[in-house]
C-alpha cells in the first residue's frame, strides 16, 4: 500500500509515519519509480505504536519493547503507576484549586507558600486512589477460598481434639462458639496472616490461583496481612453476626461487582493476582493439599468416633466411661454420669427420651440409682440390659439418649469398627432404632430390643400417648458381646 492509504487505515498524519520511519519502526519498500509502499507488517507496527503512544508511553520505551530488552507487562505496569499517580496529582490539585476559590482570596492576596506546603504534604502521604487498578473481578473465587481455608483450620482442629487428644466434641452451643466463631474466624486471623507473609497465598487462594501482594510485588508484613486478614471479618463478614452478616457479604459483593473491589479494601496496600500462574512443582502440592484435606477427613471420622477404652473384653468401669463420653456428646454435656459400677442416677431424665412421660422405676431402687444391668464373665463385661416403663402424657424417643449411647459405647470400642463403619453401620442401626423390636449383629455385636405400649401412637420412632393420663410404654433392651466373633 501506498502512505496515502496508510495515513487513511492509521489517522497518523504522513509527518509523523515519516519521522516513525526514521526510527526504525517500520521499513517500506521503495519502487523503481521512487515511491514507498508498506506491507501489512508495517500498517500493524504503526497502529501498536499509535496504541502504545495513547497510553502515554514514551517512543524510547516503544523501541525498547520491540526490541525486546522490556516486556510489554512490565512497562504496562509501570506505566500504569504512573498515570494513577498522575490522576492522584490531578485529584490535589482539583482540591486545592476548590480550597482557593472557596477562601474569596484575589491574585494580589493568594498565600501561595501555604498551598504549596499543602500539596507537598499532600503527595508526601501518598493516598491510594479511588481508581486504583481494578482487578479481574472473582468474588465467588475470593469467598470460596477463604471458605476452604476456613475448612482447613477447621479440619486441623477436628484432628487435634479427635485423634491427638481424643476428645469428641460435644455437639452443644458453646463448642459451636468455639468451634465456629473462634477457631473458624478469630484463629483463621493469625494463621491467614502468617501464610500470606511466609507465602504470599493460603491453601485455599492456592488451589484457586489467588495471591495476594503488596505494591512493590513482594509479600505483605505479617502486620499487614493480619490488618487485611481482620478487615475481611470486620468489613467482609460483620463480624458474623446474623443477618447483619449477610447483608456485609451482600455489600461487598455488589461493590466488588460493580468496582473491582470493595470500599475497605481502598485503605489497603495489597493487590490481588488472579488465575496466577504456580510452576508444577507447586500444583502437585496442591494436589497434596486436597489429598490431606480428604485423607484427614476420612481419619478424623473413623477416630473421632472411637470410645476411649477398645476391645472386646472391657469391665463394667470401662464400658461406664465410654457411655459417658458418648452421653456427653448426645446431651450436650448435661446427661447423667454413669458410675464406675455402672449405677445411673435416676434424678436426670435420659437425654430426649420423653417429654411429660414419668418412669415407673424413678425412685423404686433404694439408693436412688436406676441401672442397667451388667452381665460379666472373669471381670469382663458380656451382656448390658435395660427394662424401664413409663408412663404418663406426652412423647418418648426410647431408643435414643442413652440407649444410644450405651450400644455406641460397646460398638465403636470393637476392634473391627473403623472408619467405614461410620458410614455403614451407624445409619443402618439407627434405621434399626426405628422399628418397635429387633435383633441384630454386627461383627461379635448383637443387640436386641422390643417396645410394649398402650394407647400410644408412633412414628418413626417417637411415640405419643393416646389418652391422657393412660399412656404406657415398655422396653426391653440387650446388648451382647460375643466371645467368638
Amino acid at each position: 500500500m501506498l502512505i496515502r492509504e496508510l495515513e487513511t487505515q492509521t489517522g497518523l498524519e504522513r509527518a509523523t509515519i515519516r519521522y516513525y520511519e526514521t526510527l526504525g519502526f517500520i521499513n517500506p519498500v521503495r519502487q523503481e519509480n521512487g515511491y514507498r509502499t508498506y506491507s501489512r507488517e508495517d500498517l500493524d507496527s504503526l497502529l501498536r505504536i499509535k496504541l502504545l503512544r495513547q497510553l502515554g508511553l514514551s517512543l524510547e520505551k516503544i523501541q525498547e519493547i520491540r526490541q525486546g530488552s522490556v516486556v510489554l507487562s512490565d512497562a504496562l505496569s509501570q506505566q500504569i503507576e504512573t498515570l494513577e499517580q498522575q490522576i492522584s496529582d490531578s485529584r490535589r490539585a482539583v482540591d486545592i484549586c476548590t480550597q482557593i476559590k472557596s477562601s474569596g482570596t484575589s491574585y494580589e492576596n493568594l498565600d501561595a507558600n501555604r498551598y504549596l506546603k499543602e500539596m507537598a504534604r499532600k503527595r508526601s502521604e501518598q493516598p491510594v486512589p479511588e481508581f486504583r487498578r481494578i482487578p479481574p473481578v472473582h468474588p465467588w473465587k475470593r469467598f470460596i477460598a477463604r471458605r476452604l481455608d476456613g475448612a482447613f483450620l477447621h479440619l486441623v482442629f477436628l484432628l487435634l481434639l479427635g485423634v491427638v487428644l481424643r476428645i469428641r466434641p460435644v455437639n452443644g452451643f458453646l463448642y459451636q462458639l468455639l468451634d465456629w466463631y473462634i477457631v473458624i474466624n478469630l484463629l483463621l486471623i493469625p494463621v491467614e496472616a502468617m501464610f500470606l507473609h511466609l507465602f504470599g497465598t493460603t491453601p485455599g487462594k492456592f488451589l484457586l490461583g489467588i495471591r495476594v501482594e503488596s505494591e512493590n510485588g513482594g509479600n505483605l508484613t505479617f502486620a499487614e496481612a493480619a490488618k487485611r486478614s481482620w478487615n475481611v471479618l470486620r468489613y467482609g463478614y460483620g463480624f458474623c453476626i446474623p443477618i447483619y452478616s449477610v447483608w456485609r457479604l451482600y455489600r461487598s459483593y455488589q461493590d466488588y461487582k460493580e468496582l473491582g473491589y470493595s470500599e475497605w479494601e481502598l485503605k489497603q496496600s495489597w493487590e490481588l493476582q488472579f488465575d496466577y500462574y504456580y510452576p508444577p512443582k507447586k500444583k502437585a502440592i496442591a494436589v497434596g493439599l486436597v489429598v490431606f484435606m480428604l485423607a484427614g477427613l476420612f481419619l478424623w471420622i473413623g477416630e473421632s468416633g472411637k470410645p476411649t477404652y477398645r476391645g472386646e473384653n472391657l469391665t463394667v468401669a470401662q464400658v461406664a466411661e465410654n457411655f459417658n463420653n458418648w452421653s456427653n456428646y448426645h446431651s450436650n454435656g448435661t446427661g447423667a454420669p454413669m458410675k464406675e459400677d455402672g449405677r445411673w442416677p435416676v434424678s436426670w431424665p435420659t437425654h430426649g427420651a420423653n417429654i411429660g412421660f414419668f418412669s415407673d422405676a424413678m425412685g423404686k431402687p433404694e439408693d436412688g440409682y436406676s441401672s442397667f444391668v451388667f452381665e460379666t464373665e472373669d471381670g469382663d463385661v458380656r451382656c448390658v440390659t435395660f427394662d424401664e416403663t413409663w408412663t404418663g402424657i406426652g412423647m418418648n424417643a426410647p431408643m435414643s439418649g442413652d440407649i444410644l449411647s450405651m450400644t455406641l459405647a460397646i460398638l465403636t470400642a470393637q476392634d473391627w469398627y473403623h472408619a467405614i463403619s461410620v458410614v455403614t453401620v451407624l445409619p443402618e442401626l439407627q434405621q434399626h432404632f426405628l422399628k418397635p423390636q429387633g435383633d441384630v449383629t454386627y461383627g461379635n455385636i448383637r443387640i436386641l430390643w422390643s417396645i410394649e405400649t398402650e394407647n400410644c401412637s408412633s412414628y418413626q420412632g417417637v411415640y405419643h400417648s393416646t389418652k391422657e393420663g393412660q399412656s404406657r410404654l415398655t422396653l426391653h433392651y440387650e446388648i451382647h458381646i460375643l466371645a467368638d466373633s
